[in-house]
């Protein structure tokens, strides 16, 4: 068989077009990676969100909690107001005592 010295056989195919080819395959092989590492936090991002759900019970004990808050509320208000009015009675005792 007949060589050529320095240089090597060619396929048909140039080196210009070996390294675009070698180039297009990097970009697939990140854009694969960079797919899975996608799916990966999807996963781990859902994985998390089934630990944030509210259950029935949270909302009960919510519920009971604002209520006793409300309920602390309008005693203290009910007491303010109770002693509101006894102030404004002695005041009206006192306006008539001045007045007689």
């Amino acid at each position: 068989m007949y060589k050529r010295k320095g240089k090597e056989p060619s396929l048909g195919i140039n080196k210009g077009k070996l390294v675009t080819l070698k180039k297009e395959e990097e970009d697939a092989e990140a854009l694969l990676k960079e797919e899975n590492d996608y799916e990966s936090e999807a996963e781990e991002a859902e994985e998390e969100d089934l630990t944030d759900f509210v259950t029935t019970d949270d909302l009960a004990l919510l519920h009971k909690k604002l209520q006793a808050q409300q309920e602390a509320a309008e005693s203290v208000a009910a007491e303010r107001q109770r002693a509101l009015e006894a102030k404004l009675q002695a005041l009206m005792m006192l306006l008539a005592n001045t007045e007689e």
